[in-house]
């Protein structure tokens, strides 16, 4: 397989899993009109790609193809072509061009580090890791499986940072105020997740103003349940900061 046609099949996975999510809404009927449709303009195709055909990876196509004319169940369906997502990257793994996978969605980046961490460089690991875990693609994970992608002990972990973060980090003083804006049942037991920040308002923000759509019954917040914690620790408790978004982001784990 060339380097173009392991491309494509990776982004034509992403394209066939979110076509297959999406059926919960559209349903059958219409997923395959538009499959149809698709399939029947041949003249959207170059020369040298294959005719009459919505998806050029063969599996893909034709899995979907079932998965649609056969109303197959999507759990099932999604694991199948999961299950052919992770083969091919193992047997594709000489192949794979690990920085370009970057331009993959955050979900797909997130099962490819689950499933593939022990093949990928060691900088592209620790710039995967950061990339899921800015974007979200933790947000579901278990604290636990987070603490062991970032305490792994292989080298190059500086690239948890680009070059600019590496530089605003190296520059903080030995001792550090940060702030993490959560429930006040998250500080009263003093469990607290990694994710604190070096401004007070954006702890203010995640305090009061956040609404995390993905929890039921979200917009109802009750702002009194949330608080705002500072805390004055060592900067060799801090293992990273993140400077992409705007939230002056820092990992605090202590005692590491």
């Amino acid at each position: 397989m060339t380097q173009n046609e392991l491309d494509r099949a990776i982004f034509e996975y992403d394209i066939v899993k979110t076509n297959i999510q999406q059926t919960k809404v559209f349903g059958y009927e219409i997923q395959l009109s538009s499959f149809n449709f698709m399939c029947a303009r041949t003249d959207r195709h170059k020369e040298t790609d294959k005719l009459g055909v919505n998806f050029q990876t063969d599996f893909l196509n034709e899995t979907y193809k079932d998965f649609l004319e056969n109303e197959r169940p999507i759990k099932p369906t999604l694991n199948k072509i999961k299950k052919w997502f992770d083969e091919l990257l193992i047997t594709q793994k000489e192949t794979i061009d690990w920085d370009g996978m970057f331009s993959s969605n955050t979900e797909n980046l997130g099962e490819v580090l689950r499933t593939h961490y022990d093949t990928m460089p060691h900088n592209i690991y620790w710039k995967m890791v950061a990339n899921c875990y800015v974007s979200s693609s933790f947000a579901h994970t278990n604290s636990a499986l987070i603490l062991r992608y970032l305490n792994d002990t292989r080298p190059e972990k500086e690239h948890l940072m680009d070059e600019e973060e590496r530089e605003f980090f190296n520059n903080l003083p030995d001792e550090v105020t940060i702030y993490r804006g959560c429930t006040k049942k998250e500080i009263k037991s003093g469990k607290f997740r990694i994710s604190w920040t070096l401004d007070k308002k954006v702890a203010e923000f995640f305090a009061f103003e956040y609404i995390n759509l993905s929890h039921e019954n979200s917009l109802d917040k009750d702002k009194s349940l949330c608080d705002v914690i500072e805390k004055t620790v060592s900067k060799k408790d801090l293992l990273c900061y993140f400077g992409g978004r705007e939230e002056a982001e820092v990992l605090y784990i202590p005692n590491k």
